[in-house]
């Protein structure tokens, strides 16, 4: 599940992976674990083996090409979060169990160092509107994934829960970032699966439940 390949050097590579790619990928791996302002690009170009002015034809400026490793984290990062709720069972529950546990196996991953997105906020602001825009299209995509495997469920209550897991899965990410800790996982995941019980009374399998018998 590593978000971050490690290159193939490039006699195992030939002529399989091009010189942006190997580029893009360390770069992005230096990113995820360093930051953008403490890594150069000679410190790019230097673990990629590739000449300096190979990146800025490839990419223009160091930002264009924080621009696209983020692009390529976007891709990865949803790719495979969408594969692992696809092959969770149909319903609410399910999915949004199926998404909270995915972060929870990336948070244990030896590459896990925060999330970039949050890192390229800090870092730029406002102050880069092409990078602010890919970091907004990249939690709007989680967004709207919650937000689709939910709305079935959900109703007329959709927007208002898929905020709240979103605010939840947030504050997970920045938590495990800080204290290396997984309680709080623990009972976030209770809190949602009893947040979208709460909300619908077709996922709750109690006929006696309260809030089931009033809306009937």
């Amino acid at each position: 599940m590593t978000l971050t390949k490690e290159m193939p050097s490039k006699k195992e590579a030939g002529q399989r992976v091009s010189k942006r790619q190997v580029l893009l990928e360390t770069a992005l791996r230096l990113f995820n674990e360093h930051g953008y302002a403490n890594v150069g690009v000679d410190w790019i170009v230097g673990e990629a083996k590739i000449a300096k002015p190979t990146l800025y034809t490839q990419f223009g400026t160091k930002n264009g090409l924080i621009e696209e490793a983020l692009k390529l984290r976007d891709d990865n990062f949803m790719k495979s979060l969408q594969t692992y709720v696809d092959q969770a069972p149909d319903g609410a529950v399910s999915k949004v169990t199926a998404i909270l546990e995915w972060h929870k196996k990336w948070f244990t991953e030896p590459d896990f160092f925060g999330c970039m997105f949050i890192k390229a906020s800090e870092e730029f602001g406002k102050t880069n509107e092409q990078i602010s825009a890919i970091v907004k299209k990249h939690k709007d995509s989680i967004y709207n994934l919650i937000h689709q495997v939910i709305e079935p469920d959900c109703k007329e209550k959709t927007d208002q829960v898929a905020s709240i897991i979103m605010i939840i899965l947030e504050g997970l990410i920045v938590n495990y970032n800080i204290y290396g800790d997984l309680k709080p996982y623990e009972v976030a995941t209770t809190t949602v699966k009893e947040l979208l019980n709460s909300i619908s009374p077709r996922l709750n399998k109690d006929k006696n439940n309260v809030y089931a018998s009033h809306r009937k």
